[in-house]
């Protein structure tokens, strides 16, 4: 799996979130409990999201987390 492409893909389905919500990203960081600086150094793909973050957007937004990760990480796992 491509990490990189994954950073990317989530960054992009996040900023797609949070415009469909008509807030601003100061207004969703902050309801989020995440750092401004933070959420726009994430949403231009610079570093990763974690799922509490992943979470707390997706709540905040009005929508479901697993919307906000990309659908080539999707699958099934299995436990040994």
């Amino acid at each position: 799996m491509d990490t990189n492409r994954v950073t990317a893909d989530t960054a992009t389905l996040v900023a797609a979130a949070i415009a469909r919500s008509g807030l601003t990203s100061s207004a969703v960081a902050s309801r989020a409990g995440i750092a401004r600086t933070t959420l726009l150094r994430k949403i231009q793909g610079r570093s990763p999201f974690n799922v509490a973050e992943i979470a707390a957007i997706a709540e905040v937004v009005g929508c479901d987390w697993a919307d906000l990760i990309p659908s080539q990480t999707k699958g099934s796992c299995s436990a040994a």
